[in-house]
């Protein structure tokens, strides 16, 4: 019998564009010999396109959702009330997940080595910052993905800038700048898919390189030694589980040029669209759409079993 599968969009979020192309893409690589499959989006006012308790006559719903109400533990939570299964980490992996701060305290207690940051509350609180971790930072909102709100700051001219333009999605936390190179492990069941090294033209990979065209090279899989890749691999894993994740997500890591390894954040809905690194990470080991959609949903219906 065919399962019966509401995929979920949109949502009051700054990636409502990107998560329509997540969603679109998701419907359109379902089998219909398996699934019945219907689009559910979610305006930019937090408003169903059906009553959400009417979720209930499907048999799972696919979130397809970036950034806040659809990554933040909102959508889990909603469904977690009205009683429908769903695939991704649940509402509390994902909040943390979400809160930079909060994820990045658990991997300090938990031993994951991620990059020095602090909570600011001001220009000034940026200025202290760059005399404890030197210039240039990281100043990026706390709970948002995709690059929101992240800016490089080079100079104290730009304290003001950045912090204004982070705080305008939430608290604002200030990131000692890493040299090296930006790799991503995406993760799939209990499994790490082969890494990717990313070579933004921007001076990082922040969102404009994340979703124009050719303005990053993605080197699948990343061209490091089988120790090396191991060890991120397992990392990645570990920083996963500690979260408290499930079925897929994708971890964000630098591998400096000492050679250390850090864990920069965790993304529980990584994009789904065509051009979106976890499936060009899937598709690396021989896993095409249709079938790294169809596993997700495997993954989701055996836990809710």
């Amino acid at each position: 019998m065919k399962k019966k599968i509401a995929v979920l969009m949109g949502g009051p979020s700054p990636e409502y564009e990107v998560s329509l192309q997540s969603g679109e893409n998701v419907i359109r690589n379902l089998d219909r010999k398996n699934f019945d499959v219907s689009g559910i989006v979610i305006n930019k006012d937090g408003k169903f396109s059906i009553p959400p308790k009417s979720i209930r006559k499907f048999d799972l719903a696919f979130i397809a959702m970036h950034g806040p109400f659809g990554e933040d533990g909102t959508i889990q939570a909603i469904l977690d009330e009205i009683g429908v299964a769903y695939t991704g980490s649940e509402a509390t992996a994902s909040r943390l997940g979400m809160d930079k701060i909060a994820s990045k305290n658990l991997f300090i207690k938990e031993g994951i080595p991620t990059p020095d940051f602090r909570v600011v509350e001001s220009a000034y609180g940026i200025k202290d910052a760059a005399e404890s971790f030197g210039l240039p930072l990281m100043v990026k909102p706390s709970n948002q993905g995709s690059s929101v709100g992240v800016n490089v700051v080079r100079t104290p001219a730009e304290f003001s800038k950045a912090f204004a333009e982070a705080a305008r999605f939430g608290p604002v936390i200030a990131e000692k700048f890493v040299q090296g190179k930006e790799i991503q492990a995406g993760i799939l069941g209990k499994n790490s898919l082969p890494l990717i090294e990313i070579r933004p033209q921007n001076e990082f990979f922040d969102y404009e390189a994340k979703y124009t065209p050719g303005l990053s090279e993605e080197i699948t899989p990343a061209p490091l030694d089988e120790k090396t890749t191991k060890r991120i691999q397992q990392l990645a894993l570990d920083a996963f589980q500690i979260l408290g994740g499930r079925h897929f997500g994708r971890v964000d890591l630098f591998l400096t040029e000492e050679g250390t390894v850090l864990v920069s954040e965790i993304n529980t809905i990584p994009g789904l669209t065509k051009n979106s690194l976890f499936p060009k990470e899937a598709a690396a080991t021989g896993i095409t759409a249709p079938e790294l959609f169809e596993r997700i949903i495997d993954l989701a219906l055996n836990d809710a079993r």
